[in-house]
């Protein structure tokens, strides 16, 4: 029996699998799901209206915990028993009324996990959030409140703090990697743009730019037009980016390093290529764990160490892009479910 065999909505939503999948999607659990919906495809509409609902109670890169998820939820059950009895009468189309249920009731139970983690937190962020996810092998292209145009990479998460007005700064969260194309705000009172990660607050006024953040690496490549860059700590003084630079912050450094680069190297996955310039494996492979989310382990050392030159490969089909670097590189490429093997 599958482990999401006969669940309804708040089995969906209470399970520890499901909320992963939904928060934190790696390859396995993006099989799981995927094996699911293949055997039962007229459960998608309801494993998206739970997704929604997981992504409502989700809150600043926190998830709620176990008591709190039950307690929160029993709120859910409860709100979408007073809608029924206050709205059905009114609303007699059941599929769009079931799906406004689960939306009102979801903007209920966000707002209750928001107070729960406002209490909890000295880290405060204004107001509701909304919050963009990819899996593995996905880039979405998003259009904020100002028009700003966001690419987000494969396995990223961006988060809108605050309601955007005239008289509010633009703030977001990225864990992972984003392309930002920035509205210009002239003569306005929400001029200022702010990308905020664990290391680095990024100031813009209008630009574009790519903003890198995995574990203990962070980087800013800038386009063009003008950054700030901080330290949410107030650990060095503001550094002033120009175009064609990228400032870098790694592991338990304190003080960023700042470099001219090539822009279009680190801006190719926008247009989902890979570009190699004087690549070594061992780099492709650190790009397949955090596009394709696969381990990559090679026969010897020397292996990972040959480079390849010239090109730019397409990363939307997995397969394609690894058969290319196999021919080019040389080498042999096997794989299982969840891990690539290089060898001579």
């Amino acid at each position: 029996m599958h482990h999401f065999e006969n669940f309804e909505l708040e089995d969906f939503v209470l399970d520890n699998t499901f909320r992963n999948w939904v928060l934190r999607p790696n390859y396995e659990l993006e099989a799981i799901v995927k094996e699911y919906l293949d055997k039962q495809p007229t459960k998608k509409k309801l494993v998206e209206e739970a997704r929604v609902v997981v992504l409502a109670l989700q809150v600043q890169e926190k998830t709620l915990p176990e008591k709190e998820w039950e307690q929160i939820f029993t709120q859910f059950k409860s709100s979408l028993q007073t809608e029924s009895s206050t709205v059905e009468a009114k609303i007699h189309t059941s599929g769009k009324f079931k799906w406004f249920k689960y939306a009102a009731a979801a903007m209920l139970v966000a707002a209750a996990s928001f107070f729960w983690w406002n209490n909890q937190s000295q880290k405060k962020v204004n107001d509701l959030q909304y919050v963009y996810q990819t899996v593995y092998g996905e880039i979405k292209k998003i259009t904020l409140p100002d028009s700003t145009l966001v690419t987000l990479n494969a396995n990223s998460k961006l988060v809108l703090g605050n309601v955007w007005t005239d008289s509010t700064d633009r703030e977001v969260w990225l864990d992972g990697e984003a392309y930002f194309d920035v509205t210009k705000k002239i003569n306005s009172g929400n001029k200022n743009f702010y990308v905020h990660t664990p290391k680095m607050d990024v100031q813009v006024l209008g630009t574009r730019f790519t903003v890198k953040t995995i574990r203990d690496f962070t980087r800013v490549v800038l386009t063009e037009g003008k950054v700030n860059i901080n330290s949410p700590q107030k650990l060095h003084t503001a550094i002033l980016m120009q175009p064609g630079e990228a400032v870098e912050l790694k592991n338990k450094q304190v003080m960023p390093v700042k470099k001219a680069v090539q822009p279009e190297y680190y801006n190719a996955w926008v247009d989902k290529k890979f570009i190699l310039n004087n690549t070594s494996l061992k780099d492709i492979a650190a790009f397949i764990k955090e596009y394709y989310g696969k381990e990559v382990k090679f026969d010897e050392e020397s292996t990972s160490q040959l480079k390849l030159d010239g090109t730019s490969l397409p990363v939307e089909d997995e397969k394609t892009f690894l058969s290319i670097i196999e021919q080019a590189a040389g080498v042999h490429i096997s794989q299982t479910k969840n891990e690539i093997f290089i060898g001579k």
